[in-house]
């Protein structure tokens, strides 16, 4: 039997491969097309400048938690093939007499870096890409729209807020490190122990920015359909036109909204009740089952560095621009 960092979980090796592959993917072409974009046709214009920089740095976070994944899976091949003869030491119960050399290398030290950027950042950036607009299409005539430098402000600060608490968690993995934890949660190099206090906090501070951003999302962009489902009740009788764009609108909006709702809350919804579940001391969780589905679970965490960038691509790309003429600051 080969095993590596992820002792041979099959849904766990899958999830990373798939979802960092495609998510590696996918947000180099949101990069690089929003970049071309940008210096090719709206260069002009100041609130494509606002969403351009969201959007840009929405695929840079999401990118970091794809790269993350790729880390891990290949990681997970490269000692499985190498060192296949230490991480079999879980299943003979003897990794007392080992050496968890993977924890000790620089690769997870950045695999836990893209980790929280990952996690922390998109959520951040997703919250002003609604509040851009929300306040652009509510607005009379789409005019109002987030100021740049505020916006660039907030961005940094965002990053800023990112690499803190990687910094973070980097030292004080290295503070408990224990050199025969074979553990498939600490080989995935995010939080070391959940049982730490410092790292507890950090997860609860993560948790909350998530659900809170989720929240606010998702009742922004609900808000958005509501007006313009009222603002085509009051064309009737003088557009057919702009009646049937504006239901074509509402329609498309409606559907991203709802693909928004349901991957975010498959991504963070079995984190959370897993974390909930681990520091309750819920003893399924320690079997050799719970423990494996808690590592997927978290993996899950990631499932937006696929999902973000294709439903920001759906929602920036020239075919939907058309359709929605009428709200110019979509």
């Amino acid at each position: 039997m080969i095993i590596g960092l992820l002792q041979d979980n099959i849904v766990a090796i899958i999830t990373s491969w798939f979802f960092g592959f495609i998510g590696v993917l996918a947000n180099c072409f949101v990069i690089c097309k929003t970049t071309y974009s940008y210096n090719t046709k709206f260069k002009c214009h100041g609130f494509n400048r606002v969403h351009a920089l969201l959007i840009v740095n929405l695929a840079a976070a999401d990118l970091c938690g794809a790269l993350y994944l790729i880390i891990i899976a290949s990681s997970d091949r490269y000692y499985a093939l190498h060192y296949n003869h230490i991480y079999q030491c879980i299943f003979r119960n003897d990794c007392y007499n080992e050496t968890n050399i993977w924890l000790l290398s620089p690769g997870c030290s950045v695999a836990r870096f893209f980790a929280i950027l990952g996690s922390y950042i998109p959520a951040c950036i997703m919250l002003l890409i609604s509040i851009d607009r929300y306040i652009c299409v509510v607005s009379l005539n789409g005019l109002n729209r987030l100021p740049l430098n505020k916006v660039k402000i907030s961005i940094i600060i965002s990053w800023i807020m990112g690499f803190g608490i990687a910094a973070a968690s980097i030292i004080r993995s290295l503070q408990l490190f224990e050199p025969s934890n074979f553990r498939i949660f600490t080989n995935v190099c995010f939080f070391s122990d959940l049982y730490d206090h410092v790292f507890q906090v950090l997860a609860i501070c993560g948790f909350v920015i998530i659900v809170v951003v989720y929240l606010i999302t998702m009742g922004l962009y609900t808000n958005i359909i509501i007006h313009i489902h009222r603002a085509r009740k009051l064309v009737i009788g003088f557009s057919k036109s702009s009646i049937n764009n504006r239901a074509k609108i509402e329609t498309r909006l409606s559907i991203i909204t709802g693909f928004l709702a349901v991957t975010n809350l498959l991504s963070w919804l079995p984190s959370l009740l897993l974390f909930i579940t681990q520091t309750a001391n819920v003893p399924f969780l320690k079997s050799y089952f719970g423990y494996h589905i808690s590592v997927v679970g978290y993996l899950l965490l990631y499932v937006n560095c696929c999902a973000n960038p294709v439903t920001y691509s759906v929602l920036t790309s020239q075919s939907f621009r058309r359709r929605c003429s009428c709200l110019s600051c979509i």
